[in-house]
């Protein structure tokens, strides 16, 4: 049985994380829920910060509400993410029922590649559009 770590654990990780994100961070996840139901996210990760045990278990992240709740997750916060990681990669899923995923379906299971310059949105039941626009002063890319 995978081993799960306790709710106020990653409670408290989760708040220690939420309580610095500056508006301008780079390197950020952020879970966006349009769904009607609240959702309990799950993360993995080959980069786990010290306020998580190294694991390539899925790990417990709380609960975020339906109809447009979020949960964010900067990844220079060494509470969850270990900056100095040299291939850092984040699986995250979740699951409507507390239990662990054990084999998440295909369209609801996503891998991120992190690096400092990029920022991740996982929007859940409803369809996102995004496009990256140059900042100011860049050009080319």
């Amino acid at each position: 049985m995978k081993r799960q770590l306790s709710k106020l654990t990653l409670a408290a990780a989760a708040t220690f994380a939420l309580a610095g994100l500056p508006a301008h961070a780079s390197g950020i996840i952020d879970v966006i829920n349009e769904g009607p139901q609240a959702i309990h996210p799950w993360f993995k990760s080959n980069c786990w910060g010290f306020a998580v045990p190294q694991s390539d278990d899925w790990v417990f992240f709380g609960g975020i509400g339906g109809g447009g709740g979020r949960f964010g997750w900067d990844f220079s916060d060494p509470a969850l993410t270990d900056p100095g990681c040299p291939h850092p990669a984040v699986e995250f899923t979740y699951s409507t029922d507390l239990n662990a995923p054990v084999n998440p379906p295909g369209n609801h299971r996503v891998k991120m590649l992190f690096s400092p310059d990029s920022n991740y949105a996982v929007q859940i039941g409803k369809s996102l559009y995004a496009k990256e626009l140059e900042g100011p002063g860049e050009t080319g890319r």
